[in-house]
């Protein structure tokens, strides 16, 4: 195993040169001798340690990037690359996803840096008069035997019991420690597509990618001569995405019923409800392959942009989040001022 991981940036620009040098006619292991000339020194010999000898030893190139912790999706692309033919386009198309997830992942750290910067500063404030300027307002009221209203006398028990909003935390971190282990870790791949697929808002970006993610390898499958019956034994076998092997068991299950494959395909709770006609279509004017291929960039699209605008809407929530406990704290130091102002 390589020493240190690659990051997700040196990953994808990788698997992009390696795929255009095998789509320029290079064989695989001159492809990686001619990266190893374009990467730093200290992965210059992890290319010659871990991928060009362990191919030389007839190790599968998929199980070498297993081996070397890259991204699982590189690895089940690459897997499907080195059973259909494509691996130059396998690959390429792995270094775009992986870019894309880097390019949505710094555009969220520039949207985001700055409401969370006030968030972090707000608090501050929010902890000092808490700390300091409520005990002075408490001593006030004390003296002049002055009754504070309902928000005060909230702020002052907060003030008097400073572990409670730590024991709040206690709790919820608790709550999530047992929910992790009595109910995610147990359950299998599928069960957690399953539950993923059904949350508000954020359910239909898994529905997308799994939508994508299986109709983009079928499709490509089936361009390459494969029968269906094939192509669903190879989906079952993803080294990576155990859940497509639960899938293609229920629907061979449908299928040995009677049930034609777009039918069963619509069994599977956690794909794009019209996956089943883009199938039926597709197989009615024989240009299943095609349609699938289609389908799943149209797929892939929608789900980019449904993130982009999931990101545009966190910024405007977070700065509402901000203006709440400005006006919050205005509250609590101008409501004990004018109280005190009208019991004198």
């Amino acid at each position: 195993m390589i020493k240190k991981k690659w990051s997700r940036e040196d990953q994808a620009v990788f698997l992009i040169r390696l795929g255009r040098l095998l789509q320029e006619g290079y064989a695989l292991n001159d492809a990686l001798r001619f990266l190893m000339f374009q990467f730093p020194e200290r992965m210059r010999g992890e290319l010659h340690e871990f991928f060009i000898r362990k191919l030389q030893a007839g190790e599968p190139f998929f199980k070498i990037l297993s081996s070397c912790c890259f991204q699982s999706t590189a690895i089940s692309f690459c897997y499907f690359g080195e059973h259909n033919g494509q691996l130059a386009n396998m690959l390429k198309t792995a270094g775009d996803i992986l870019q894309n997830h880097l390019k949505l992942k710094k555009k969220l750290f520039r949207l985001l840096s700055y409401p969370f910067f006030l968030l972090f500063f707000t608090l501050i404030i929010l902890v000092l008069f808490q700390v300091i300027v409520l005990p002075q307002f408490q001593s006030f009221f004390n003296s002049y035997a002055i009754h504070p209203s309902g928000l005060l006398r909230f702020l002052f028990w907060l003030n008097e019991h400073p572990y409670a909003i730590m024991y709040c935390l206690l709790v919820t971190g608790l709550f999530l420690l047992l929910f992790y282990r009595f109910f995610w870790y147990p359950r299998s791949s599928f069960q957690k597509q399953m539950f993923l697929s059904r949350l508000p808002m954020i359910g239909q970006l898994f529905r997308l990618w799994n939508t994508y993610y299986f109709s983009f390898h079928l499709g490509q499958l089936l361009k390459n001569g494969l029968s269906l019956g094939d192509c669903l034994e190879l989906l079952a076998d993803d080294p990576e995405k155990r859940d497509l092997k639960h899938a293609i068991l229920i629907i061979n299950r449908a299928l040995l019923t009677g049930k034609e494959f777009p039918g069963a395909v619509s069994t599977i709770p956690f794909w794009q409800k019209e996956l089943e006609a883009i199938i039926h279509h597709g197989q009615l004017y024989g240009t299943l392959d095609r349609e699938l291929i289609n389908y799943s960039e149209f797929c892939f699209e929608l789900m980019m942009e449904k993130i982009a605008r999931l990101i545009r809407i966190l910024q405007p929530v977070l700065l509402s989040l901000i203006g709440f406990l400005i006006i919050y704290l205005y509250l609590s130091i101008f409501l004990p001022t004018f109280q005190l102002i009208e019991n004198i």
